[in-house]
C-alpha cells in the first residue's frame, strides 16, 4: 500500500492498516519439556510456515526473556542454529508456574526499491546507486505461554509491549473444543476491528496462511475458537505512517501469542 493511500486513512480516522504479509512472523517457541531438569531450548524463530524458521535473525536485534511471578526477568543467551535455522537459547529446567517466554526483534529499516525489498535505509541504498521508493521501520513482538498455571492476573497482565496480544484469561488447561478471549493493544489502547490471524503447528505448510482470520470488537477484544489440541499461534500486524524526520515513510509493527492446548 503507497504511503498516500496510508495518509488518507489516517486522516479518515482509522486506526490501523494490515501489515503487507512478505515479512517473516516472529515467533518464540520451546522445544522440551519445561517439567524437567534438563536445560529447555528455545527457538526464536523467523518464520512464513508456523514452526517453521525460514532463517536465523540477527542475533544482536534479538531479544528473549524468561519472566516468571514476581516480575524476574531472565535474558537468554542467542546463537544461530543451522539444525533449526533460528536463533537459539537454553532454559535451565525445571521451571516453576506461571511462566512467560517473552521475545523481541528490534527495529530495523528495510526499504522497497526497483531492485526488490531491500536492508537499509534510502541514503544508505542511493549511495550504493539503488532507486529507493519507500522506507519502513520493522520490530516484532512474541510471547509464548511457557509454563501455564498461577494466578490469572499474571497471564492477563499487559507486559508493555508496543503491539501486544493479551489473554484475558489464564491458557492453563485450554482443551479443545473451548475459546480463549483476547485484547489487542497498540501502545497500550484497545485496537478495534483488528485482523487477528489464528492457527496451529501443522495447520498447513503454506506459507503465511492461517486457519482463520478474525477481527477484534470494538473493545479490541477476540474470541479464539480452539478446536484440536497442539500449540497455537494468534498474530496481529499493524502498518502505521511514521514522521521522525529520518526518512522513514511506514511502521510496520507485528506480534504473536503461542500457547498450548490440550
Amino acid at each position: 500500500m503507497r504511503l498516500a493511500s496510508l495518509l488518507a486513512a489516517a486522516m479518515l480516522s482509522v486506526p490501523l492498516l494490515t501489515a503487507a504479509a512478505q515479512a517473516h512472523e516472529f515467533l518464540v517457541v520451546p522445544r522440551g519439556d519445561a517439567a524437567k531438569a534438563a536445560p529447555i531450548t528455545v527457538e526464536a524463530q523467523a518464520a512464513h510456515v508456523f514452526m517453521q524458521s525460514e532463517e536465523a535473525e540477527k542475533a544482536e536485534n534479538v531479544r528473549v526473556e524468561l519472566l516468571t511471578a514476581g516480575g524476574k526477568k531472565t535474558a537468554l543467551a542467542l546463537a544461530p542454529s543451522d539444525a533449526s535455522k533460528a536463533l537459539e537459547g537454553k532454559v535451565d529446567g525445571p521451571v516453576a508456574a506461571p511462566a512467560w517466554l517473552v521475545g523481541h526483534r528490534l527495529p530495523e529499516i528495510w526499504s522497497s526499491t526497483t531492485e526488490g525489498v531491500l536492508y537499509g535505509d534510502r541514503a544508505a541504498l542511493e549511495a550504493q546507486g539503488k532507486t529507493v521508493r519507500s522506507v519502513g521501520r520493522y520490530e516484532k513482538f512474541a510471547k509464548t505461554a511457557f509454563v501455564p498455571g498461577g494466578d490469572a492476573a499474571f497471564w492477563t497482565t499487559s507486559l508493555g509491549q508496543t503491539l501486544e496480544i493479551v489473554p484475558q484469561a489464564s491458557p492453563a488447561g485450554l482443551t479443545a473444543g473451548e475459546t480463549l478471549t483476547v485484547l489487542v493493544l497498540l501502545d497500550g489502547k484497545p485496537v478495534p476491528q483488528a485482523e487477528v490471524g489464528l492457527s496451529y503447528d501443522g495447520y498447513t505448510k503454506e506459507e503465511d496462511t492461517y486457519k482463520q482470520m478474525l477481527h477484534t470488537d470494538a473493545a479490541g477484544k477476540v474470541a479464539l475458537p480452539l478446536d484440536t489440541p497442539g500449540l497455537w499461534l494468534a498474530r496481529v500486524a499493524v502498518t502505521r505512517p511514521v514522521k521522525d524526520g529520518k526518512g522513514v515513510d511506514e511502521e510496520q509493527l507485528r506480534s504473536t501469542l503461542v500457547f498450548p492446548v490440550k
